[in-house]
Order: structure tokens, then C-alpha cells, then sequence
């Protein structure tokens, strides 16, 4: 692998009918979702995105948010991914500052995306992921009915920007942090190995995926060693949760502290089944030794702890 679209393109070759992603009752294997990308690919290349072009993605956690990742990637664009909080004068900061040719939305932001788009410094692409067009006749179906599913001719450097993250900003404006394919290519092969990732895994996918820990600690590692991500929508339902560690039979995931300390100390946490967890990730700030230890008695499981910058 050089580049990130080689991920679902060998996984697509090498076992098309297992399953990429889940969510909810839908869900891709690797062969569908290697097409999917392939055709979206070949859309953004037909409205003129082409290698260093930033596409935005505000969108609650849903399938279409790693198909869009992987269709920009093989374009040779960079994604942009936006925090789903976002107020109108944050939305209005980011694509200003990114310069973006098309920003990709999902139906909950379109109120938003038409109350910033007078204030946006240059024409974009405005596109919803579903529902109906805003602009045109553009939707992310429309961009994707009627295309190839072959691989796009484009040449990508593994040098080149993948995508733009930007910081919280806690102490001045965001700043757009670029990161290259063989830079996240290389970070997911050490989460692969300190995290003793098998081709086998089943990983809940908790975190947003606007957000590193989502896209890049979660998904990505984990379709790289070609598991299967289970990927669950806005908030974090404790019940949810449980249950879909035991309809899913889940053998990783990533819970930050909060959320190990909410599930420990949930009423049902005991009559659940979660045995098939065989290893927790954490991180992302302290965990107290009490609720470190509750959980490591509550799931029986190994627990890594990650820091990450």
C-alpha cells in the first residue's frame, strides 16, 4: 500500500464479499464499497476536483462519509473534515480558510450551509449527501448514478496532502494541519501492530468521524488489516452500545474515559453479553485508576492506552 485508496482497492481484490462497513441494517463489503468509490471518484473528477482540490465532509457518522474519504484520496484531493458542532461562523472560517472546490453536507446542515453560503469567499460545489439538490442537479447519488466502477486513471504522490484537520483552537483560530497518504498510511500500520490487529476484527466505531480518532484510529487501521467496521451514529447511548457489541459479536474499539465510566457504571452492563470483546482501546485524556479498574473487572478483556498528537 502507497496511497489510501489502496486500502479498498486490495481489499476489494483480495476478499470483495466480506464486510467493510456496518451500520445499522445497511452495510458494504469490500467489493461495493471499492465501487462505490470508484464511481463517486469519477463524479468529483467530472465537476473538476483533481489532485491538491480540498472537499469538505460536515455530516453525522454514515456510510457515505468513508466512501467520500476514499473517492477524494483516489481524485488525488485532500478532505477537509468539519466539525459536525460547527455554528455558521465556524462553517464560514473553515471553507474561507481551506479554499475548498466542493463541500459535501449531510440533510441536518442544510439550513446551515444556506445560512453561510453568502458569506463564503469563492463559488463552491454545495452538495447534499442525500435528500434533494440545493444547487443544479447535483446530489451525491447524481454523482455517482451512471459512472465506472473501474479504478480512476489519476497518478497520486504518497508524499501528498490526504487531508486538512483543524486544531480546536482553544487559544486563537483553528489552524489546518495537512498530513500526508504515506504519513497516515504509516501511523495505521503502527496501530495495527501495537494494537495486535487481526484480518478477523469486528470494531465498534463510537467516535465521530469528523475527528482523527474516528476516521484515522477506528475505521482506517482497521480496514487496512481488512476487518470490519461497525460504525454507530451521533452520541453515545450506553444501551446502544452494549447491544451492539452483542449483535455484532465486537472484538475492539475505542472508548475515551467518559464513556468507560458511563458504561461501568450502567444497570446493564452486567446482564449484557460482551464477551467477544477481546481488547479496548482508551485515550484522550486521564482515566482515573477506579474507573480504569471497574472496567478492566466489568470486561475481561486487555485494554491498550494511546496517545496521540
Amino acid at each position: 500500500m502507497r496511497v489510501i485508496g489502496d486500502i479498498v482497492r486490495l481489499n476489494a481484490k483480495r476478499c470483495p464479499d466480506k464486510k467493510a462497513l456496518i451500520m445499522g441494517n445497511d452495510s458494504l463489503t469490500f467489493g461495493q464499497l471499492n465501487s462505490q468509490v470508484n464511481q463517486l471518484a469519477h463524479g468529483l473528477i467530472s465537476i473538476g476536483v483533481g489532485s491538491g482540490d480540498r472537499v469538505v465532509i460536515l455530516a453525522y457518522n454514515c456510510l457515505e462519509c468513508v466512501v467520500i474519504n476514499y473517492a477524494v484520496a483516489k481524485c488525488g484531493g485532500v478532505v477537509v473534515p468539519a466539525n459536525f458542532r460547527y455554528k455558521k461562523d465556524e462553517l464560514v472560517y473553515l471553507v474561507n480558510n481551506s479554499e475548498p472546490t466542493v463541500l459535501l453536507f449531510g440533510p441536518e446542515f442544510a439550513s446551515l450551509v444556506e445560512e453561510a453560503k453568502s458569506e463564503f469567499s469563492r463559488n463552491i460545489h454545495l452538495i447534499p449527501i442525500s435528500g434533494d439538490p440545493v444547487e443544479s442537479t447535483l446530489t451525491l447519488r447524481s454523482l455517482m448514478n451512471g459512472r465506472a466502477g473501474s479504478e480512476p486513471h489519476v497518478e497520486i504522490d504518497p508524499a501528498a496532502a490526504f487531508t486538512i484537520t483543524y486544531t480546536s483552537g482553544t487559544t486563537g483560530a483553528p489552524k489546518g494541519v495537512l498530513a500526508s497518504h504515506s504519513a497516515f498510511l504509516n501511523i495505521y500500520q503502527g496501530m495495527v501492530v501495537e494494537g495486535d490487529l487481526q484480518p478477523e476484527e469486528i470494531t465498534l466505531v463510537n467516535l465521530p468521524l469528523f475527528h482523527t480518532g474516528g476516521m484515522h484510529a477506528l475505521v482506517q487501521p482497521t480496514l487496512v488489516r481488512g476487518g470490519t467496521a461497525v460504525i454507530m451514529g451521533k452520541g453515545f447511548d450506553p444501551d446502544n452500545v452494549l447491544d451492539a457489541v452483542t449483535r455484532y459479536g465486537v472484538t475492539m474499539t475505542m472508548w475515551v474515559p467518559t464513556m468507560l465510566a458511563m458504561l461501568v457504571n450502567h444497570p446493564n452492563v452486567t446482564r449484557c453479553d460482551v464477551s467477544s470483546l477481546e481488547k479496548i482501546w482508551y485515550g484522550s485524556s486521564a482515566i482515573s485508576p477506579p474507573v480504569l479498574e471497574a472496567a478492566q473487572d466489568v470486561f475481561k478483556t486487555r485494554f491498550y492506552q494511546w496517545y496521540g498528537q
